[in-house]
């Protein structure tokens, strides 16, 4: 800088920003304006007479240049008192408040500020702070570390200097900014993947339903999670009709139709296989079967009871868990029997019970016994109390003799038989 006018008031400028960070110069209290950017110097070859002239900042007065990154904003001081017009805000058009005023120009064009000595001037990636000389600097400007421009038009160009931290700082926002991308894309991805994978599944379903739309008995036709779909038929003759369809419409899809009673019966047998204490799977609704458990299962069992289901039926969608004790079900089959009046005798077996009716029955009593049988298993399964009928149509032959009004038997010299039992009598 050439020598300036020495009856202006010398000030301190600290440099924060660039390679100079940190540099204080002396300046004087009058306009002086500052050229920031890259090489300057004039590097044209010498020999040649007309490029001696050297840059125009070398005849240039009261004017400073800090190297920086090419494309930086210029500024110029002008200090009260300089024959230069205040700045004016636009709002109100009064002067603005501070010590000084500083003219921001770059390609964009003008911006004035105005700053205060002992304080952190910015403007994008431009810093620096002034201060009387007698003065010490504030803490603001002793501990100030540089950061992310504020003006989006004066950031850094990738590769180009910058002040102490701005490539550490940009490489990690660049990285958040990657990352959350990244992230954004793969659950994008995921999302498209399941819609496309929810509609195919969607179609073959509807394949499937309209195939077997004709079906004796009513089907539940269900995606399971292993890919393949899978028909549950109400009767035997229904999977067969099912069966033959299917292999006559030669769908591609990999379909498994069972009856809903074998089905019960093979989930029940995976279960057994896995050790898990239980007493029936109801079926009723296949995508939401119901596993009845023996007592308060701790937590650990029911949701081990719950994977094992799951596995051996892949397309069941959510398990109700119900908690029964043996006492009640074989109290509850007790009740079914006495109401039918069966004669019975209670057979304890391993992890359960078996109930032996011991009658001689006609049709319709016999029909009664079967459709209590057959309500009884739907309920509770057969695992853990059953039913077994003694039909002894012949158990007289070779006893003895029927004689008197009532038609009794004498069975062996102290015993008596009468068909006819008493009321409300049983054997245990």
């Amino acid at each position: 800088m050439n020598k300036p006018d020495s009856g202006l008031e010398a000030l301190q400028l600290r440099i924060l920003f660039g390679p100079l960070f940190g540099s204080d110069i002396a300046i004087p209290s009058g306009e002086v304006f500052f050229c920031v950017g890259e090489q300057v110097i004039d590097d044209r070859p010498a020999e040649h007479p007309e490029n001696r002239a050297g840059h125009l900042l070398e005849r240039a007065v009261d004017t400073l240049y800090i190297p920086h990154r090419a494309g930086a904003s210029n500024f110029r001081l002008r200090f009260p008192g300089a024959p230069t017009q205040a700045a004016r805000t636009a709002e109100t058009g009064e002067a603005a408040p501070g010590d000084f005023e500083v003219d921001f120009l770059s390609a964009d064009g003008c911006v004035t500020q105005r700053a205060a000595f002992n304080t952190v001037c910015r403007f994008g990636d431009i810093a620096f702070a002034l201060r009387r000389q007698r003065e010490p600097w504030s803490e603001a400007v002793m501990h100030y570390a540089p950061h992310a421009p504020s003006r989006a038009a004066d950031a850094a160009e990738p590769g180009a200097p910058g002040e102490p931290g701005d490539g550490g700082e940009r490489a990690s926002r660049f990285a958040l900014k990657l990352g959350a991308l990244l992230v954004a894309g793969v659950a994008l991805a995921a999302l498209a993947y399941w819609q496309v994978q929810r509609y195919v599944g969607a179609q073959k379903l509807a394949s499937v339903n309209g195939v077997l739309a004709g079906a004796p008995v009513p089907n539940a036709i269900l995606p399971g999670d292993d890919g393949r779909i899978y028909v549950l038929s109400a009767s035997q003759d229904g999977a067969e009709w099912d069966r033959e369809a299917l292999l006559k419409a030669a769908l591609p899809e990999k379909i498994e139709v069972a009856v809903i009673g074998a089905e019960r019966q093979r989930v029940e047998r995976r279960l057994d296989e896995a050790g898990v204490d239980f007493v029936t799977v109801r079926l009723d609704a296949p995508e939401h079967p119901e596993l009845i458990l023996t007592g308060a299962a701790p937590a650990a069992a029911r949701a081990r009871a719950i994977g094992e289901l799951r596995r051996a039926a892949p397309y069941v969608r959510d398990v109700r868990v119900i908690d029964a004790s043996l006492g009640a079900i074989e109290q509850e089959a007790r009740n079914a029997l006495d109401k039918v009046g069966a004669r019975y005798r209670l057979l304890a077996r391993r992890g359960g019970a078996t109930f032996e009716v011991a009658s001689s029955f006609g049709d319709e009593e016999l029909a009664a016994l079967q459709n209590l049988m057959r309500s009884f298993g739907h309920k509770w399964g057969t695992r853990r109390v059953d039913f077994k009928i003694a039909l002894r149509t012949d158990w007289l032959k070779g006893k003895s003799y029927r004689e008197g009004g009532d038609g009794y038997v004498l069975l062996d010299h102290a015993s008596w038989y009468f068909p006819q039992p008493l009321e409300g009598a049983h054997y245990r």
